[in-house]
């Protein structure tokens, strides 16, 4: 079960990473393209980023490419990480 615990960690890690760089990289693409409400909007509430990235999809294709994989991969990754954490207190 450990081995699990870990790779999950690292699962939940690199997704959430994606999602980061997605958000980072719209917030900069938006503020690139003098959209500031957007942008600040992006970097206050980050799924802001998501409505630009499917708004402006063009534009904003490459930072897509990070965000949609990262927003499923953290979503996917929350569940089992509930259930280890309910088994890691459960050890400790």
């Amino acid at each position: 079960m450990e081995w699990g615990v870990v790779a999950a960690i690292l699962a939940l890690g690199t997704a959430a990473s994606m999602l980061f760089i997605g958000v980072l990289w719209s917030a900069m693409m938006a503020l690139g393209q003098k959209r500031y409400l957007y942008g600040i909007a992006i970097i206050v509430c980050f799924p802001v980023a998501l409505a630009y990235c499917l708004q402006y999809r063009q534009q904003s294709k490459d930072a897509l490419k990070f965000l949609l994989p990262g927003l499923i991969g953290t979503a996917l990754c929350a569940v089992p990480m509930v259930y280890l954490s309910g088994y890691l207190t459960a050890i400790g």
